[in-house]
């Protein structure tokens, strides 16, 4: 990307900003002799005729500079287009597989490194028909060859793919393609699916939000929805640990992973996992009635679960006035607590059952 970047500009300054200055100078020299006006170039020789060959020089150069560079200019235009057309295609297989195998073909002769990134990630993808891994396997391996730049990042790729080692793909990708000034969407979302399938599923969560933030920012976003798609795995893992955690009995570690599980989450996604409602099972179980009244709180505010919620905060709410409080030895009293964990629980285990039930879905 650098490189193309310092190419680019030799490529004016020689080409375009040179010639400019070269018509300037030789538009004024004979501007100066046209009036009589004693010149430089009267001294040294130069005739009128030279000046007028110099100037006519300078246009044919800037004209060439600007034809080269618009042709230049269309085939980044037609990579970035190829690059589109081959995510949309073997993702969503809204193309014919013979037009997706084409696009990874010119994909291969494309000295673009978010390319290489694109065709990584189908050679690494199981799920993909095998004839198009294929097409993209010899593509990527064209690409070395027309992107010497790279060539030393794809035989790493190549034989970590081959030994299907995802931690060596994940540093791969961090030391090649995310360092500097580097912000590609296509290595972001590699790393968090190497993570993805590493298991490290908070990682992964964060690297999705950092390629969704960078395909914000493209003109033509990539990937379709297959980014929040893989977020909302992610929160739906990261919640299915703490459900775990709560089912064998270990409370703290529920209440932490569901705190992890609801970082950075938004409104929409807090109401679809019902994670204050989570959360307030926790503080039952842990018998903290307060931390357990202000989630069931938030869950009321942000509508959800609503009946359920109004049911445990009623009890919540008489164990923790301060009557209740006095009587904690009472028979009344441990029978309203033993019936409230016990529904904790029964919510707990509904709201397992549920989302268990959409990872196999989504399988």
């Amino acid at each position: 990307m650098e490189a193309g970047g310092h190419w680019t500009r030799c490529f004016w300054v020689r080409w375009l900003i040179l010639p400019a200055g070269l018509i300037i100078l030789t538009a004024n020299l004979l501007a100066q002799t046209t009036s009589g006006v004693p010149t430089p170039t009267a001294d040294n020789g130069i005739s009128t005729t030279a000046l007028l060959v110099m100037f006519t020089l300078g246009v044919i150069i800037i004209g060439v500079a600007v034809v080269v560079g618009l042709t230049l200019w269309s085939r980044k235009q037609d990579d970035n287009n190829n690059m589109m057309f081959f995510c949309i295609g073997y993702l969503f297989n809204t193309m014919e597989k013979s037009d997706v195998t084409r696009t990874a073909k010119a994909l291969g002769s494309s000295h673009n490194p978010e390319a290489l990134l694109v065709l990584t990630d189908v050679v690494i993808d199981n799920l993909v028909d095998e004839n198009i891994r294929q097409t993209a396997l010899d593509a990527l391996k064209a690409l070395r060859r027309s992107c010497p730049k790279y060539s030393a990042a794809v035989d790493e790729l190549l034989s970590a793919i081959e030994d299907a080692d995802d931690k060596a793909i994940l540093g791969i990708l961090k030391q090649h393609f995310e360092k500097g000034n580097k912000q590609y969407v296509q290595s972001a979302y590699l790393i968090g699916r190497s993570l993805l399938r590493l298991k490290q599923y908070e990682d992964a969560r964060e690297w999705f939000r950092t390629a969704a933030d960078r395909n914000h920012t493209r003109p033509v976003p990539t990937y379709g929805t297959r980014i929040n798609d893989c977020i909302e795995t992610c929160n739906k893992l990261l919640f299915a640990a703490g459900d775990q955690a709560f089912a064998n009995g270990d409370y703290h570690k529920a209440n932490e992973l569901f705190a992890i599980a609801a970082h950075g989450t938004n409104h929409r996604e807090k109401e679809e996992f019902s994670a204050y409602l989570r959360e307030s099972c926790v503080y039952i179980k842990l018998k903290d009635y307060e931390n357990a009244h202000e989630a069931l709180l938030q869950a009321l505010h942000h509508q959800q679960e609503v009946d359920l919620c109004l049911e445990l905060s009623g009890i919540v709410s008489h164990l923790l006035n301060p009557v209740s409080a006095m009587l904690k030895r009472e028979e009344k009293y441990r029978l309203q607590e033993k019936h409230l964990g016990e529904r904790a629980s029964e919510i707990m285990a509904n709201l397992k059952e549920k989302l268990q039930m959409e990872l196999v879905d989504d399988k």
